[in-house]
């Protein structure tokens, strides 16, 4: 095509709101800084693989991460978009918790210790959440594994 021909075509208002929206998410990925990450990793994109394919780390977690990804297409969209939201508000306590923690001050507690520690509300809301968590979690295997 030479410098004195055009190209024309029409778009759709469909397709000029599809355009705009891409273009929305560039922008955004732009002013988060992730374009250039992502940019960067086509540009180096053996580079990258040959380095995760040699650490036997980073391929024991993309191996975890695909088997994570797998039980997630099977699971129930309405059941994954509760666990979304439980995971990111349990995320939030979880690394506020972590925050606050000083294990050079933890001490070992005995019996008694955590006889007394169940008389405080937080512990017992704790451990609520977690024997919650539990019985959903056996309760699914059971489900799965029909035992």
């Amino acid at each position: 095509m030479s410098g004195s021909e055009k190209m024309s075509f029409e778009l759709s208002e469909k397709d000029v709101q599809n355009l705009m929206e891409f273009l929305k998410v560039v922008s955004d990925l732009k002013e988060s800084g992730m374009l250039g990450i992502l940019k960067s990793l086509s540009e180096k994109s053996n580079e990258v693989f040959l380095a995760v394919a040699s650490d036997p780390s980073l391929m024991r977690g993309v191996a975890l991460l695909a088997a994570l990804l797998q039980g997630l297409t099977k699971a129930d969209a309405e059941k994954l978009a509760e666990a979304q939201n439980s995971l990111a508000s349990t995320t939030k306590c979880l690394v506020e918790a972590l925050g606050s923690v000083d294990t050079k001050k933890v001490k070992k507690i005995g019996l008694t210790g955590l006889l007394g520690a169940l008389s405080d509300p937080d512990v017992q809301y704790g451990l609520g959440l977690f024997i919650t968590i539990i019985k959903e979690l056996g309760k699914g295997c059971r489900k799965q594994q029909r035992i």
